[in-house]
């Protein structure tokens, strides 16, 4: 466990963000794992039913991502007072609210699959296969979304390498199974999912010895769960806004879907494997700015304002320096890599869709970078109503400009939707920050009396 605010900041993030972009590479890495097996042993259907109801899972998923990240920041502000009671029993209930609410969307949405499907424009070729991936990985969704709850309260308390860990681990086990299962058994898609299901039940296990340990450490005596009505509120208030800015920033993806979906499975199966590698180089640089919302939080938790701003600037820094590598890459070679995930044989317009990526938004991914940054300086500090107005621009610039642009240019008009978003997310940032508006009560006081002085 760490205090970022103690110490050579740059130093404090590079040691924190190495092992948080590595668990973002693996988590990502099994996805793309996942992928590359079904397209390689199944084949290109198989890949568009993995991708037709991805964006419904995401919007999801995004739901317990900011409810997780909400309540982790609030636990790195008790961890910074060393309220060690409060914040072990914080995270027992955190932990619990997480599990008991996602078993309820998962019921939710395996009652009502079949207008979700209607509204997705599944095509029917693949109907079958999205279908089965969709009600296995839904009914497990439970344990999957537990493990990025853990995740977060981790990195809230400056432990990213346990973390990282539990990556390896569930990267290992996921890859195993989906070789096992679709390689050796006539399962298909099904077994991508048992997998997936499978991988995430084993890394909860050590999680919940972890925690066990660190209460312990913490000086926890076994004393009962009880209902913090104090600690619920502050959760609530860091995670419901978390929450919706999530969910906002993933309803562009589900908006999108159909207007990708109606074009045919060919370019399902590209956009799903563009979106891929989308996901290995955003997952760097919002791996790597994790450092600066629990920074931040941490910083307000010991009233040591005056450092925030270093964090931003040791953030922004390592984000780029961080993700040139992958882009690179990505950018180089967007055909080598695309063929990584059909079949010899497979419809070059599939492959082709997935290179588009590249072109089209590669080159205006540092300004996802600066989005991100200023969305985790801007958690950290509880300035939730600014990441709000922010990712709310940015969901509307995409679907917008997505309605406009793909009638008249199919999928290239899709992945420029995205860069314009981008593009316009990081203008109204700007402005935020610059204008000082984003800033609490306390900081202000803080700047006025350090002027004064």
């Amino acid at each position: 466990m760490k205090l970022l605010s103690s110490g050579n900041v740059y130093k404090n993030f590079i040691v924190m963000a190495i092992p948080l972009v590595l668990s973002g590479l693996l988590s990502q890495a099994f996805h793309m794992i996942d992928t590359i097996i079904v397209g390689k042993m199944i084949g290109e259907n198989a890949v568009a039913a993995l991708g037709a109801t991805a964006s419904l899972i995401e919007v999801v998923s995004s739901m317990f991502w900011g409810l997780g990240t909400g309540s982790a920041l609030y636990i790195a502000t008790l961890y910074g007072k060393g309220e060690k009671t409060r914040l072990v029993n914080t995270v027992k209930l955190t932990l619990w609210a997480y599990f008991l609410f996602a078993l309820l969307v998962s019921a939710f949405l395996i009652i009502f699959y079949k207008p979700i499907f209607a509204f997705l424009k599944v095509d029917a070729d693949i109907y079958t296969d999205a279908f089965i991936y969709y009600i296995i990985y839904v009914a497990s969704l439970a344990v999957i979304v537990l493990n990025s709850c853990a995740g977060y309260i981790m990195h809230a308390l400056g432990n990213s390498l346990f973390p990282l860990l539990m990556s390896i681990l569930s990267s290992i086990a996921n890859i195993a199974g989906n070789i096992l299962l679709v390689a050796f058994t006539p399962l298909g898609v099904a077994g991508v999912a048992i997998a997936t299901t499978v991988s995430a039940t084993l890394t909860m296990i050590f999680y919940i010895f972890k925690f066990k340990k660190v209460f312990r450490e913490f000086g926890y005596t076994g004393q009962k769960l009880f209902f913090d009505r104090l600690a619920t509120k502050e959760c609530l208030r860091y995670g419901l806004p978390c929450m919706l800015q999530q969910m906002s920033m993933y309803i562009s993806s589900f908006a999108v879907s159909p207007m990708v979906n109606a074009l045919g499975s060919s370019a399902t199966a590209g956009y799903t494997v563009g979106m891929r590698v989308y996901s290995i180089n955003s997952s760097v640089y919002q791996n790597s700015s994790k450092c600066v919302s629990n920074y931040s939080a941490q910083c307000m938790g010991e009233k040591k304002y005056g450092k925030i701003n270093t964090g931003i600037k040791a953030g922004f820094l390592q984000a780029t320096v961080l993700l040139l590598p992958f882009a690179f890459v990505c950018y180089i070679f967007p055909e080598q890599i695309a063929s990584l995930f059909f079949k010899s044989g497979s419809s070059q317009e599939s492959i082709s869709i997935a290179c588009m990526f590249a072109k089209y938004c590669l080159p205006f991914i540092i300004f996802g970078i600066f989005n991100n940054l200023f969305h985790s300086l801007f958690k950290g500090v509880k300035a939730m109503k600014s990441v709000l107005v922010s990712t709310i621009t940015y969901t509307v610039v995409r679907i917008i400009a997505s309605f406009l642009l793909s009638p008249g240019y199919g999928m290239p008009g899709i992945y420029t939707a995205l860069s314009i978003a981008w593009i316009a997310e990081a203008i109204v940032i700007s402005v935020i920050y610059f204008t000082g508006i984003w800033k609490s009560k306390a900081l202000k006081e803080y700047e006025a009396k350090t002027e004064a002085v």
